[in-house]
């Protein structure tokens, strides 16, 4: 269960880790403030998003 939630644990043998379970895949569950800061500032929204929901949506209040 404890493994389940994403907790790492060792498995050791006479006081000595011999394995390591780790949760697979995913994104990572923390990350430092200036990493987070550079991904977030060098990524860019999908570029067809906006023409995507224009094409949904086409009524606006834009000229309200």
């Amino acid at each position: 269960m404890r493994a389940e939630s994403g907790e790492e644990i060792s498995i050791t043998v006479d006081g000595r880790t011999v394995v390591s379970l780790i949760p697979i895949g995913g994104a990572k569950r923390w990350m430092p403030r200036a990493e987070f800061l550079q991904l977030f500032q060098s990524s860019q929204a999908d570029p067809g998003l906006t023409k995507d929901l224009q094409d949904l949506i086409p009524d606006t209040t834009d000229e309200l």
